[in-house]
């Protein structure tokens, strides 16, 4: 009887030694990633002037092959996390799903840093 019970113990041991290994191979591990945070706006042509903040506007973004979107909130605002690396700026869309134009001068592209903010604010014409 006493050799049933310290053999009990002794499994449950084992297994709790053994939880942490089986949770990273599971992926139960946090993720590396880093945080995106910008606004979007309507500007002027020749961005001279800011015009409004953009809501509600969809924005992807290509990484490793993948579409990621990002949509503004009420204010124009967005965050997020995204995993480190290199993102293109790809398309902009409204809340009616009508294509939008960025600015000539808007930049197409960002890097993700692991737990570092990267701000990225995305310019785009009035219809």
């Amino acid at each position: 009887m006493l050799f049933h019970e310290i053999n009990k113990s002794f499994l449950c041991v084992f297994f709790l030694l053994l939880l942490p290994l089986h949770s990273r191979e599971s992926g139960m591990l946090k993720q590396a990633v880093g945080t995106l945070a910008g606004s979007m706006a309507f500007v002027d042509e020749n961005e001279k002037k800011w015009l409004a903040n953009a809501p509600k506007v969809t924005v992807e973004l290509e990484h490793e092959g993948q579409i990621i979107s990002l949509v503004s909130d009420d204010l124009g605002a967005y965050i997020v996390e995204l995993p480190p690396g290199t993102y293109d700026l790809k398309s902009a869309r409204n809340g009616d799903g009508k294509q939008l134009r960025f600015s000539p001068k808007q930049h197409k592209c960002f890097k993700i840093e692991q737990n570092k903010t990267t701000r990225f604010d995305v310019m785009l014409l009035k219809l």
